[in-house]
């Protein structure tokens, strides 16, 4: 009996609007009202309507539009909920950030890692090349220089060097740049306290020994390198118009004086020579030469050291007449990245890899003169470097 009453009181339920739960229940008892409703609908999605090209203009609710499925199942039917204005002009308007992606990139400061995602898989790029890792901080650009570690289709694996403080560990991905493979690789020219610039054909070589005057006093250096006519020194370079000496050298030998056996470091006569401009193999100066006689004639006959106290002594010979003049600094302590050739396609806001102490650092261009056979390049944030690599 229980049953039975329940079965009456839905059944009942079913004809009264405000208790009804069945959608034919409900449809028959609003068409008594000339109220005809469509089928709940299964899904929803949103639609954009472009206007043609001039157009604009209402389209009222219940604008229907159907989909077209390739694998020949019946279409799907959309109906617009609202009425719409639209215009051909608004026909490019689109959301905020829709072609940027707003999922999390990160970059591990601790390890100094960061694993890059790709939409596409990329050629030429192997483990070991050199880039630039940049991010977008406010109205800036931050770089990080990076090598590959890895690579596959749909990432690059990257590891970080002389990471910048202000680099931050999480950004969104539209936020982050990739540079990678280095159009080009090349050496700024000699610059530093202790290069200087010399007249071409100076005549210098590597591991010469140069002196000259400061003041009442001679002073040497080693060449340890040159590039055309930038010369670096082993000591502080000296002022322009300086003159540079090319000091040679004589080493100590075995010699017997009467019944003596002595090592001397035999040189010439200080009528040969500049007499203060003496140096051990060190370039310390040395000031304890002694001068030998020919007993018969009681007439000098060359200047030496004690071979015991110096293994090789370098001297200024005195030019003759014939003698080439030596060559004058031109500038002394060259500032300023110069680079020999054509900047070719390099201009301001580009980003470079700098190799400083053997680290690399990554750096923004932020101004480039070119001369007649050279270009200067002004970097920003980076200290004195041996090597630059333009992308």
């Amino acid at each position: 009996m229980i049953l039975a009453k329940l079965r009456l009181d839905a059944y009942a339920n079913e004809t009264f609007l405000s208790t009804a739960t069945q959608w034919d229940n409900l449809r028959r008892l609003v068409e008594m009202l000339d109220y005809h409703p469509a089928p709940p609908a299964s899904a929803q999605t949103p639609i954009a309507l472009l206007a043609k090209e001039g157009k604009s203009g209402p389209v009222e609710a219940g604008f229907a539009l159907q989909n077209k499925p390739e694998d020949g199942r019946a279409p799907v039917v959309f109906e617009t909920l609202d009425d719409l204005d639209i215009d051909a002009a608004l026909n490019q308007l689109k959301a905020e950030d829709w072609d940027q992606s707003q999922a999390p990139f990160e970059y591990a400061h601790g390890t100094h890692t960061a694993h890059f995602p790709l939409s596409a898989p990329v050629d030429g790029v192997s483990v070991g090349t050199l880039g630039v890792l940049l991010a977008e901080v406010g109205n800036n650009w931050v770089g990080v220089a990076v090598s590959v570690t890895g690579i596959s289709d749909s990432a690059i694996d990257l590891q970080g060097e002389a990471t910048p403080k202000d680099f931050p560990t999480a950004v969104k991905r539209y936020q982050v740049r990739l540079l990678l493979k280095p159009t080009l690789k090349q050496s700024p020219q000699l610059s530093g306290s202790n290069v200087v610039t010399l007249p071409d054909g100076h005549g210098l070589s590597v591991d010469a020994v140069v002196a000259w005057q400061e003041g009442k006093s001679w002073v040497a250096a080693r060449v340890e390198a040159i590039e055309a006519n930038r010369v670096k020194l082993s000591r502080t370079a000296p002022d322009p118009d300086t003159q540079l000496f090319l000091t040679a050298y004589s080493d100590a030998q075995a010699l017997t004086v009467g019944k003596e056996a002595v090592n001397y470091v035999i040189l010439p006569l200080h009528d040969h020579r500049e007499a203060g401009a003496l140096f051990s193999s060190n370039l310390n100066p040395i000031s304890a030469d002694k001068q030998k006689n020919d007993p018969a004639s009681d007439q000098p006959l060359y200047t030496f050291l004690e071979g015991k106290d110096y293994s090789r002594a370098y001297y200024v010979p005195k030019p003759g007449d014939a003698d080439p003049s030596p060559p004058r600094v031109e500038a002394s302590d060259p500032q300023g990245l110069t680079l020999a050739g054509d900047a070719g396609e390099l201009a301001t806001g580009d980003w470079v890899v700098a190799q400083i102490k053997g680290q690399h650092q990554a750096a923004s261009i932020i101004a480039l003169t070119e001369g007649e056979d050279s270009y200067a390049l002004k970097l920003g944030c980076v200290p004195p470097f041996t090597h630059s690599v333009p992308h």
